[in-house]
C-alpha cells in the first residue's frame, strides 16, 4: 500500500459509508467540525503522521458528483515527514523508491518533471530564510505535492482533488 491508495478517498463527504475505513484506520472518532465563517476544517491523527483537510460541500466541484447541504468533503490528506512539530513520522510505504529520507532529486528521478515547481533561484537554491520548497504533479483524479526542508529531504507529501474540483 502506497500513499496513492488513499485516492479513492479524496471526494468523499464525511458520514459516507466508503470514507469509514479510513477513519477508522486512523483513529479519527470525532467528527469534523467547521469554525464560524470557515470553509476548511482538519481531523488530525498526529501520532501517526496524517492530517485529513475537509472543506464545505460548497466550494468543491467534482462534475456529476451532488453532496448534501453543508457536507463536509474530504479534499487533502497530508503525511508528514521528520520534524514537524507536534506531528509524527508518517511509517508507512510512500511509493517504491521514495522514503521519508528521499531527496528532491530522488522525487524528480521517480515522478519526472513536475507541473509546478517553486524556484527560488537559478540554482534551485532557498533563499536566507527560507524553509520550504515545493513541487506539484497533477494526475486526472488527485494532485500530488511534495514539500521538501532546506536539507533537501521531504518534509511532507500531500494528495489532493485535482485543482479545478477543490
Amino acid at each position: 500500500m502506497t500513499i496513492f491508495d488513499y485516492v479513492k478517498y479524496l471526494g468523499l463527504y464525511y458520514g459516507e459509508a466508503p470514507l469509514q475505513p479510513l477513519l477508522a484506520e486512523l483513529d479519527l472518532a470525532k467528527a469534523p467540525k467547521l469554525a464560524r465563517g470557515d470553509m476548511t476544517t482538519y481531523l488530525s491523527a498526529k501520532t501517526k503522521g496524517v492530517e485529513l483537510c475537509f472543506d464545505e460541500e460548497r466550494s468543491v466541484q467534482i462534475s456529476g458528483k451532488q453532496f448534501p447541504e453543508g457536507a463536509l468533503v474530504l479534499s487533502n490528506i497530508r503525511f508528514y515527514g521528520k520534524n514537524n512539530p507536534g506531528y509524527g513520522a508518517y511509517s508507512r510505504c510512500i511509493f517504491p523508491g521514495i522514503t521519508l529520507g528521499s531527496t528532491r532529486l530522488d522525487v524528480l528521478h521517480t515522478f519526472g518533471a513536475p507541473n509546478s515547481r517553486k524556484f527560488y533561484s537559478d540554482k534551485e537554491e532557498l533563499p536566507l530564510g527560507e524553509s520550504e520548497w515545493k513541487m506539484r504533479w497533477d494526475r486526472a483524479d488527485h494532485c500530488v505535492f511534495f514539500t521538501f526542508n532546506e536539507d533537501g529531504l521531504i518534509s511532507n507529501i500531500s494528495i489532493q482533488l485535482p485543482l479545478d474540483q477543490a
